[in-house]
């Protein structure tokens, strides 16, 4: 599956000026006038507001759409189909909320469906600095010590912590604005669904 990077999100990411602009009037609130702004000046400021609302908004769409490309097909291929609810999402302070998904990516968790115990995190973000799609996944198991369940992962996936494992740099292609307009996520999906079966047969 390819999907389409939205046009105010290319030019987010291919222009530092546009970067710089737009991450300004994220950070007001809708109170917030510049200084000495004439009123002429008016429509044009709320114009740029409404470009960085369409840069967030497209944003969350696409990693929304990039997980239904990598991630979806990958677990239902493992049987992995009981998702958390959103209201359960909000309770490991990873809900897929605007801001969320705009400053640090998409947390989806999912039950085991042979450990009643264990469940299945994963994650996919879009690092605009590095140009770089990020995956990562996480089996939430432990044993009787408290300790996370050890699992082995091919040498495309590096450990994070405990028991948090993101696709290397080198398995994931990076990811230029500048020259494509079209993310192939054929080989992630794949990359994804066999990181799934080496952790649900491990």
């Amino acid at each position: 599956m390819k999907i389409t990077l939205p046009e105010s999100v290319k030019s987010y990411c291919v222009s530092r000026g546009v970067r710089t602009a737009i991450n300004s009037l994220s950070e007001q609130d809708d109170s917030y006038l510049p200084d000495h702004l004439d009123w002429d000046e008016l429509p044009s400021y709320f114009q740029s507001i409404l470009a960085a609302k369409t840069v967030k908004t497209d944003f969350a769409l696409l990693v929304l759409q990039l997980w239904d490309a990598i991630w979806k097909p990958a677990l239902e291929a493992c049987a992995v189909t009981k998702p958390w609810m959103i209201d359960d999402m909000q309770t490991e302070d990873t809900p897929p909320s605007l801001e969320t998904l705009w400053e640090v990516g998409l947390y989806r968790t999912h039950y085991h469906p042979r450990d009643e115990n264990a469940r299945i995190d994963t994650y996919i973000g879009l690092a605009v600095e590095q140009n770089q799609l990020q995956i990562s996944l996480s089996l939430a198991s432990w044993d009787a010590e408290e300790e996370a369940q050890e699992i082995t992962l091919s040498e495309d996936w590096a450990k994070e912590d405990e028991s948090w494992y993101s696709a290397t740099k080198q398995a994931v292609p990076a990811i230029d604005p500048a020259t494509k307009d079209v993310i192939d996520c054929a080989s992630l999906r794949q990359l994804a669904e066999q990181a799934l079966r080496q952790l649900m047969d491990g």
